[in-house]
């Protein structure tokens, strides 16, 4: 046993198996090669399982404690390329099934890799020796707020979330009962995408659009990022596009619609990514619909670009006549539902849709948004119409302007609900 949990051992090798007289049987574990003492796995730990395993009348009469050893231990090879079965899969971490890859299911208890929902992370030599082939759903930091045109602190989001995440997010989705990491994909948080010349604005974008470029070309892969301020959503719809035959289908949540134009010597800021993506082809206006807007103007024509253009706006003063239930007979009347709905979409969540009660952590708050529950409501109603998700972001999260840490929870969760969403719509693809 000791051979095989030797300092070699990649630091995230989740070992499970399942006894098929009790299906509810599970064995998962830990093993991290840089603390053994926190790991949730011991040696002996591991002796007495395999005694029990090939122990039990639903074992194979010829799978020994050493064949058992020597089955996970063959694995272990950093160099193993990700394999696309969907029954059994072994990845560069040495991972035996993808679906049980949650390194634990509960919250952190104070220690412990600060990882998205504490998902193994591929860390960038990896990256740059393997690339991103075999991951599904990818899980991305974009800390950048050099668009922001309020308060800043945005950057610091995905460190926010993150610890959020780590820390209070669990695998499965009570309400609709979808456990992301069960549904044979590998998801990974693959770190953070930095710029390494911030002060510049658009080359930041093309920096950003370009790192997005190169893991989307690794496979089919889909994007789950975390901003950042509303702006990076601009190069990742670059990115995209150049993926897909169409323009983009756009679902929006927030306060503000973004479809500005120039405004401090820049067109490319946080107030204006989706006209800019209007103009270059990203999104079609048409099979685009934004929910929640509200707050005051500077002017009465600030938003006038939407409705020129075609886009659905829905006002959180109509949200509050209609009701979420109203709101999602908008976008399914809009776009569709089905296995493959109308063409591929791309969900874009900013925090401050959400009332600054429930995340007063952000740039630009707006009183009179949803509240948490409205938007999980909102989010999970989406999720059963059934569409082609293309990839999705929650941006704007500021801890710097939080207060106790509830706007970073509040991206955590909703990044959550969007992981269900783009799990479900890749699996769906594979199937």
């Amino acid at each position: 046993v000791d051979k095989y949990l030797s300092p070699t051992v990649p630091p995230y090798v989740t070992c499970s198996f399942r006894r098929p007289s009790d299906h509810r049987c599970d064995r998962r574990a830990l093993i991290s090669n840089s603390d053994y003492s926190s790991s949730a796995i011991s040696s002996t730990s591991m002796q007495a399982f395999a005694r029990w395993y090939t122990s039990s009348t639903a074992a194979p009469s010829s799978m020994r404690l050493s064949s058992v050893m020597k089955f996970i231990g063959g694995t272990n090879s950093r160099r193993n390329p990700l394999q696309r079965s969907r029954k059994f899969q072994t990845n560069s971490y040495g991972e035996q099934s993808p679906e049980l890859a949650y390194v634990n299911r509960g919250p952190r208890y104070g220690s412990g890799p600060c990882t998205f929902f504490r998902l193994p992370f591929v860390p960038p030599d990896q990256i740059e020796r393997d690339g991103f082939k075999g991951i599904d759903v990818a899980l991305v930091g974009v800390p950048y707020d050099g668009g922001t045109t309020n308060r800043p602190g945005a950057r610091y989001g995905p460190k926010g979330v993150r610890e959020a995440s780590s820390d209070h997010l669990r695998a499965v989705n009570q309400a609709t009962g979808v456990s992301p990491l069960e549904l044979g994909l590998c998801i990974r948080d693959v770190g953070d995408f930095n710029v390494s010349a911030p002060w510049s604005l658009e080359s930041s974008h093309d920096e950003i659009e370009k790192k997005f470029a190169n893991m989307l070309s690794h496979g089919a892969i889909t994007p789950l990022s975390v901003g950042g301020d509303h702006s990076i959503t601009l190069p990742i719809l670059r990115a995209l596009r150049k993926k897909v035959e169409e323009p983009l289908a756009l679902i929006h949540i927030d306060a503000h619609a973004d479809t500005g134009d120039a405004y401090l010597g820049s067109r490319f800021h946080h107030g204006a990514p989706f006209k800019v993506a209007t103009d270059e082809g990203l999104i079609d206006p048409k099979r685009t619909i934004q929910i929640g807007i509200r707050g005051s103007l500077a002017h009465p024509e600030q938003w006038q670009f939407s409705k020129d253009s075609g886009m659905k706006v829905i006002s959180m003063e109509e949200v509050e006549t209609i009701g979420v239930k109203g709101v999602l007979a908008e976008i399914k009347g809009l776009l569709g539902g089905g296995k493959t709905g109308s063409g591929k979409v791309y969900i874009s969540f900013d925090i401050d849709a959400l009332d600054p009660a429930f995340a007063p952590g952000t740039g630009t708050p707006e009183i009179g948004g949803f509240t948490s529950r409205e938007a999980q409501a909102l989010l999970r109603g989406i999720g059963k119409l059934d569409l082609n998700i293309a990839g999705a972001d929650v941006v704007e999260v500021s801890p710097p302007f939080d207060a106790g840490g509830v706007t970073s929870l509040a991206g955590a969760n909703v990044m959550h609900e969007l992981l269900c969403l783009v799990a479900e719509s890749a699996n769906r693809r594979e199937e």
